[in-house]
């Protein structure tokens, strides 16, 4: 019974950790998108303004636009950290709680089997 009770436990801390971690990367992937559309943006505007006349704003905006590019770029990898770290976590909770219920089998905590007697 009580080890059922710290599988549902885990399981339970499992899923609140799964919340959590798919609204972190649910936001991380909003300002990725905006990123990505305000870049685009900039480009097109620079695109415009490719004459020689206007070649310092058109270079101006292209910075700009690489410079969301690389931001985005960041916040993939963070998206990536996130979604990786949160397996690795739960993995290592799941782990634990696994091992504590059989060393506490192993020592008697649990009266599931009668200890052995040797003469």
């Amino acid at each position: 019974m009580i080890a059922l009770l710290a599988v549902v436990l885990v399981l339970i801390c499992e899923l609140i950790q799964r919340i959590a971690g798919a609204a972190k990367v649910s936001k991380v992937r909003s300002q990725q998108s905006q990123l990505k559309s305000e870049a685009a943006q900039l480009n097109k505007q620079a695109e415009r303004l490719s004459s020689p006349a206007s070649f310092a704003q058109s270079a101006k905006l292209t910075r700009k636009a690489v410079a969301k590019e690389k931001e985005a770029a960041a916040l993939q990898a963070l998206e990536e950290a996130i979604s990786s770290g949160r397996w690795v976590k739960a993995t290592q909770y799941t782990k634990t709680a696994v091992e504590e219920v059989y060393v506490c089998s192993r020592k008697g905590s649990f009266k599931a089997a009668k200890p052995l007697k040797f003469k």
